[in-house]
C-alpha cells in the first residue's frame, strides 16, 4: 500500500472516525444563524489534515470546482471506499468534509444510494451556497460516484 492509500484510509472524517454524519449534524443544529454555522464550517478544516503537497498533482485534481481541490479515492480489500480532500479554498475544503462525513470508509453500494442534494439541503446548505461552489461539489460528487459505481 502506498503513503497516500494509508493516508486516505486513515483520513480523519466519515464514518467511525472523528467526524461522522450524526456529529456534523449537532455541529450545525446548534448554530443559531448562517454566519455561525459558516464559522463553525470553518473551524472543520482546522480539524482536518492536508493532503500532503505531494499528492497534489493533476491525477487527484478535480476539474469542474472554482477552486482548485484535489481528491484520493482507495477501495480497501474489504470492499470500502476511502477519501480524502483538499482545496485552496477553506469553505469548500469544509463543505467537502461534511460530505465525507456522510460517505467516507463506506462501502460502494451504500455511498452510491446517498442524494448529496437532498443532504446539503439537509444541513441547510442549499440557500447559501452559489451554483458555482454548487457545481464544483457535485463535480467532486461525480468523481467519487462514479469511482464507486466501478466497484458497485
Amino acid at each position: 500500500m502506498t503513503d497516500w492509500m494509508d493516508f486516505t484510509v486513515q483520513y480523519p472524517a466519515g464514518a467511525g472516525t472523528e467526524l461522522d454524519e450524526q456529529q456534523i449534524r449537532q455541529l450545525l443544529a446548534g448554530a443559531k444563524s448562517w454566519d455561525e454555522r459558516y464559522r463553525r464550517l470553518l473551524q472543520l478544516t482546522k480539524q482536518v489534515p492536508a493532503i500532503p503537497a505531494s499528492w497534489r498533482h493533476p491525477d487527484h485534481e478535480v476539474s469542474g470546482c472554482e477552486s482548485r481541490v484535489w481528491l484520493l479515492l482507495y477501495k480497501d480489500g474489504s470492499g470500502r471506499c476511502h477519501f480524502a480532500v483538499d482545496s485552496e479554498s477553506r469553505i469548500v475544503k469544509a463543505l467537502l468534509i461534511t460530505l465525507l462525513a456522510a460517505v467516507n470508509h463506506q462501502p460502494a453500494d451504500k455511498i452510491q444510494l446517498i442524494q448529496v442534494a437532498s443532504y446539503f439541503d439537509g444541513l441547510g446548505f442549499a440557500q447559501h451556497i452559489t451554483p458555482s461552489r454548487t457545481n464544483g461539489l457535485q463535480a467532486v460528487w461525480k468523481k467519487m460516484s462514479d469511482f464507486c459505481a466501478f466497484f458497485a
